[in-house]
């Protein structure tokens, strides 16, 4: 099934907010949503959050590279 919505999640540092994003964006009462979050080679990987989480809507995926904000936004939204 397709979702409904969509969201692009640029990430780069603090994992403690993007666990609250996260967590927020399960909660909702509209399940049809998938999420990508793009993690722009932060010094601190969150793929054990992502697993942790456990939840098929999300996907994750880590640059190899820092891109910068405008071209890990552009990434995100283009996924």
């Amino acid at each position: 099934m397709t979702a409904d919505i969509s969201f692009a999640i640029p990430y780069y540092s603090a994992p403690e907010y993007l666990r609250e994003a996260l967590v927020s964006l399960r909660s909702q009462t509209h399940l049809n949503w998938e999420a990508v979050v793009v993690d722009d080679a932060s010094p601190e990987p969150i793929a054990d959050l992502i697993t942790e989480l456990d939840d098929p809507r999300i996907t994750y995926v880590r640059n190899d590279a820092n891109l910068g904000l405008a071209a890990n936004w552009n990434k995100a939204i283009g996924l």
